[in-house]
């Protein structure tokens, strides 16, 4: 099928599978959980359709709302209008000062930051490619003042492993002067995109120290990224059955922290670590705009800097009502980045300081009424899970395996069959056979189906064994020197944890210093690609058929298949036909 008429035979055949519910342009109070669930499926189903990326329109979009955002920022101004808006101010700035405030023995101090020093998955300025052993040691490191430079490599020195690494790579590419970052665009919804910055190597480098110093305190207030998203998910679950809390969404909260206001409300030192590290300055299309916001998405601290100004925000407006932070053992609020849950009484001053933050709620995605709720990516009504399902392209097989996957798993959540849609994905699928997987796999590894609808073959050890797509590993990098010396920066990728297991490296005999991580060394017997060991690169999936075993066919993960019973599951596969051709 060409790619034009794709789009248009999956929302036909959509429409063919739903033909018996009625469409309505919003929920209404009257409809129940598996109409909203259609409903949810309707408006989600085609709304990141990109098939060829990002297109030109998506992102003169996303550069027009840069563009006013970013104006908006540098023109910000704090207007206290009430006595309230005054208290409410007072208490934000005493909060922030309290978690990000000098403290003796635990300063944001030079120290601090050198401890967080690291490299993120995305580009870099003055690098060919986004693997971390490319940008960081075969490529010059971009830096927007030499004074970072300066510290970057006093940060690096304090590892032996890195320093030598670092001498290595300077000795071939050595560091360059940038202005700042450059703006590109990624893939957010087909009418608009998502605006993100690549960054220079050595500010991302000291922005991940900044990151990193955040983190710490946040997590003393009860606030780690790394479980906020679940417990936001339960917040938001618990609000669409009481109507307890009302779930925040922000507007370009990434873009929305001006620089007056970081000047105005962050503690010293800590700003003084913000300025330094930032990009004053963006490219886009040879063009240089003086940024007026303090980061955006792509530099490494604007995540944290954000969760720490809104957990601020809602701190500051629950000591003036004089609402708890905990109930029991659970806390009273959620905030993961511009996600925010807070309690109903607390909602309109919350917005409120908000806006005299110079943040803008998004109307369509706060919810402080009804029987929905939606929060870091799940969506609520009265309890039930309703979000819909989201393409965005299918140009392999393993994005048609991810859909068809995807599909069947919301048939089964909500016991609405989808065969029309699921046998037109199927029907593109360009291997001979479809590869039949079971449920505990990947989404893009095949299509998941329960033991009694495939025959895998047994192995001598009593498992099963089954073929599927696993992406490739692109990139590689040397072990050693062109010298024979060993290339230091291979351990710095090592320590670092930037190796992913031993499906990304080649392997050496038990005796050898680095067994199980390293070949061997150029010019010694071994196998293909001596002396290199693999690193995947994300900007190009290459995919590969291999084979795989499992003890146990029809385990269903429950974070993968919450709410789903076996037997729902089971009858959604039936129903839908995933290997009718």
């Amino acid at each position: 099928m060409p790619n034009t008429d794709i789009a248009h035979q999956l929302s036909v055949a959509l429409s063919a599978d739903l033909q018996a519910f009625k469409t309505v342009p919003f929920i209404t109070s009257d409809m129940d959980s598996v109409e909203v669930a259609v409903h949810a499926l309707r408006g989600s189903f085609l709304k990141k359709w990109e098939p060829q990326g990002v297109s030109k329109r998506a992102e003169s979009a996303a550069f027009a709302v840069f563009q006013t955002v970013n104006e908006r920022m540098r023109n910000w101004t704090l207007q206290l209008e009430t006595m309230e808006d005054e208290y409410l101010i007072g208490h934000f700035v005493n909060q922030l000062h309290e978690l990000l405030g000098w403290r003796i023995g635990d300063e944001c101090d030079f120290a601090a930051i050198a401890d967080g020093v690291g490299f993120g998955p995305g580009a870099v300025v003055g690098a060919d490619s986004s693997t971390f052993h490319t940008k960081v040691f075969e490529s010059t490191l971009t830096a927007t003042s030499d004074w970072l430079i300066s510290l970057y490599r006093t940060a690096v020195s304090r590892s032996p492993t890195w320093a030598l690494a670092e001498k290595q790579r300077f000795d071939r590419f050595g560091f360059g002067i940038v202005e700042g970052c450059r703006l590109f665009f990624a893939p957010k919804y087909t009418h608009i995109a998502r605006t993100c910055s690549t960054q220079p190597a050595v500010n991302m480098a000291l922005q991940k120290g900044v990151d990193s110093f955040t983190l710490s305190r946040l997590r003393e207030w009860d606030i780690d990224l790394s479980l906020e998203p679940d417990r936001n998910r339960e917040l938001a679950r618990r609000a669409s059955v009481t109507g307890d809390f009302t779930t925040i969404d922000l507007t370009s909260a990434s873009d929305c922290t001006s620089l007056a206001l970081a000047k105005f409300s962050l503690p010293q030192p800590f700003l003084k670590w913000v300025l330094a590290t930032r990009t004053p300055v963006t490219e886009f299309q040879n063009r240089k705009i003086e940024l007026g916001m303090v980061s955006m998405m792509g530099n490494a601290f604007t995540f944290s800097l954000e969760t720490a100004i809104f957990a601020a925000v809602v701190r500051a407006v629950y000591q003036l009502r004089g609402l708890p932070l905990w109930e029991g053992k659970s806390k009273n609020f959620g905030v993961f980045g511009d996600d925010l849950i807070v309690r109903r009484e607390a909602h309109s001053m919350v917005v409120r300081l908000l806006g005299l933050l110079g943040y803008e709620v998004n109307v369509d995605k706060t919810f402080h009424a009804g029987s929905f709720r939606e929060s870091c990516g799940a969506d609520f009504f009265g309890g039930y899970p309703v979000r819909g399902v989201y393409l965005r392209r299918l140009r392999d097989d393993a994005d048609r395996y991810s859909a068809i996957n995807r599909l069947n798993r919301w048939s089964a959540l909500h016991g609405v069959p989808l065969p029309c849609v699921v046998k037109l994905i199927h029907g593109g699928i360009r291997a001979r056979k479809a590869f039949l997987v079971p449920p505990s796999e990947q989404d893009d590894a095949g299509i998941k189906v329960p033991f009694k609808a495939t025959r895998p073959r047994v192995t001598d050890d009593y498992c099963f064994q089954y073929r599927k797509l696993q992406s490739r590993p692109k990139r590689w990098h040397p072990v050693y020197t062109p010298d024979g010396s060993f290339n230091a920066s291979f351990g710095v990728a090592v320590l670092g944890g930037y190796l992913r297991g031993p499906d990304h490296c080649l392997s050496l005999p038990d005796d050898h210093p680095f067994g199980g991580f390293v070949n061997r060394k150029p010019g010694t017997p071994g196998p293909i690609h001596d002396g290199n060991v693999r690193e995947p690169d994300r900007a190009v999936r290459r995919l590969k058929v291999v084979v795989d075993t499992i003890p146990w066919w029809d385990w269903l993960p429950r974070d993968v298949y919450q709410g789903i019973s076996r037997g729902s599951w089971e009858a959604a596969v039936a129903g839908n036909e995933p290997r009718a051709r």
